[in-house]
């Protein structure tokens, strides 16, 4: 699923244009669970503020976007090899209490640094544009530690206009970009990042994406947080290009996007 994601060109297909940036930590002191996500401009969006670029630097939530604070207090259900599918499988609860620290970030194109790689690695944000959204990070203080879980999300309705001329298809693209910090627990229990989308009409999944920091089979790139001198591993922009075949989707039915981001349990 999501690992650092960003869309092509603009076409005529629904583009959920995301740049999120998740952080989260484990305990009182350590800092991450970040995921970065946008993706490319274009003269029509689907998603209202898909790409963030309404709003200013520091703005939340985003406007147009929901977003809610959960606790991960009991990890997640799954395995590596069967990782959870579905938003019930994360577990969270006590909505409410945990704490909003999902923000609009941004600057010119491919200039800004993680505030946890530096400007030693080779991460920028934002993809496109001059905006993106980062999830569960805010600052050096506030920063998804003690368990806390961020969720951003927002639907919309389908229309003719959005399916691509090329294939006949309708496409949900965005993009993508998670930093975690990896403590090295146990699989349901390490920060995570989350992605969802689901055909509200009809009652179905269309796309799940789920990785946890460590998390074998995932090209991280692992380096030692300049903040707090964790372990944390990233990975570059990535697109997600989802095209339900079929009358999976259709013109008139009502999407959902979800973004998850964790600290662990």
């Amino acid at each position: 699923m999501s690992n650092g994601l960003a869309p092509p060109a603009p076409r005529r297909s629904i583009l959920a244009l995301l740049a999120l940036g998740m952080l989260a930590a484990c305990g009182s002191d350590s800092q991450k669970d970040a995921l970065p996500f946008h993706a490319a401009p274009r003269p029509h969006f689907v998603f209202t503020n898909g790409d963030f670029e309404n709003d200013p630097i520091g703005t939340t939530p985003p406007s147009g976007w929901t977003l809610l604070n959960y606790l991960n207090a009991n990890g997640v259900s799954g395995t590596g090899s069967a990782p959870p599918s579905s938003f019930s499988a994360l577990n969270l609860s006590g909505l409410g209490t945990g704490v909003n620290a999902t923000y609009v970030v941004g600057g010119a194109a491919l200039t800004q640094a993680d505030p946890d790689l530096g400007t030693g690695q080779t991460f920028r944000f934002p993809l496109y544009g001059q905006r993106s959204a980062r999830l569960n990070y805010k600052d050096a203080t506030t920063y998804g530690k003690n368990k806390n879980a961020n969720v951003l999300k927002q639907s919309m309705t389908v229309s003719l206009a959005d399916v691509d001329p090329n294939d006949g298809q309708i496409h949900v693209r965005f993009a993508i970009a998670p930093v975690l910090e990896n403590p090295s627990h146990a699989f349901n229990q390490q920060p995570y990042f989350y992605v969802e989308l689901l055909n509200l009409t009809r009652g179905t999944t269309l796309y799940t994406g789920f990785n946890t920091a460590g998390q074998t089979g995932v090209p991280w790139h692992t380096t030692t947080s300049i903040a707090t001198g964790n372990a944390t591993q990233w990975l570059d922009w990535a697109l997600v290009d989802i095209a339900p075949a079929g009358s999976a989707l259709s013109a008139g039915d009502q999407v959902q996007l979800t973004v998850v981001a964790s600290g662990c349990s």
